[in-house]
């Protein structure tokens, strides 16, 4: 059991436990809770994470293969979806937080090449027939129920030769940055729900728990392989500052194509 000491000594210091009984609404409820205070975050730019790691990561996939009609699947507040917005691209949205739509609505929704639609991918994926040559999943797959099934839904709305990028934390070093490796219900080679507060290092609490899943690294390479998706290039990220500030990297970051 990890020790009130070894705690303080971590970069993060977050209430958490092992969740046993949720539904796709309890993590949908959480990001309503959490969406107000995610944007104040980046806008204030306090998440140096997504700000200097992230956002750039995604950014530098789109100027790269240059997609003209491009999918954000779980957008959020739609920060990065309009920061990926090129003059040469359009871009869809979807999430299915109702509060985080709204706001990316009111907020960022500025053009007739951007949409945001409130909507898991899953059924977006049934009811929609478009599909997308460029698809970004920016810190998704972590929060999902149904990893296998969110992945398929993705392959569904990419046409034939079609990009995606994923970028995921990093599942053998997270849970040692996240405070929980030691805890008596961690395994690693288990699929656990954890719920916690949802905090940025340096930030103030947004107020709000989330949930997020462990998997180890195998379930999101095979459940990627399943959907017919190929892997073309897999690399690690740290975190702001590289491994100076962050011995282990933080971040995965994974790209594929249809």
């Amino acid at each position: 059991m990890q020790t009130k000491q070894n705690r303080e000594k971590s970069n993060f210091n977050y209430s958490f436990s092992h969740v046993l009984k949720f539904n796709q609404e309890d993590i949908v409820r959480a990001w309503d809770n959490a969406a107000e205070g995610r944007l104040r975050v980046i806008e204030n730019g306090q998440d140096r994470s997504y700000l200097d790691v992230l956002l750039p990561t995604c950014s530098d996939f789109i100027k790269q293969y240059n997609p003209k009609r491009v999918i954000d699947v779980g957008c959020g507040v739609g920060h990065l979806t309009k920061k990926i917005l090129t003059k040469e691209n359009s871009l869809v949205g979807v999430d299915p937080s109702k509060v985080a739509i709204k706001i990316a609505i009111n907020k960022f929704q500025t053009s007739k090449n951007i949409h945001f639609i409130n909507s898991d991918i899953e059924t977006f994926s049934k009811s929609n027939l478009e599909r997308f040559d460029g698809l970004v999943a920016n810190m998704l797959l972590m929060d999902v129920l149904d990893l296998v099934e969110v992945l398929a839904s993705m392959e569904r709305v990419l046409c034939q030769g079609g990009k995606a990028i994923v970028t995921i934390c990093h599942p053998c070093f997270w849970p040692q940055y996240w405070g929980y490796v030691n805890e008596e219900w961690f395994s690693y080679n288990k699929e656990l729900a954890i719920k916690s507060d949802f905090r940025i290092k340096n930030a103030e609490s947004l107020g709000a728990k989330t949930i997020h899943f462990h998997r180890p690294l195998e379930s999101y390479l095979n459940a990627i392989k399943s959907t017919g998706l190929e892997i073309v290039k897999l690399k690690e990220l740290f975190g702001p500052g590289g491994g100076k500030t962050f011995p282990f990297p933080r971040f995965m970051v994974i790209e594929c194509v249809k």
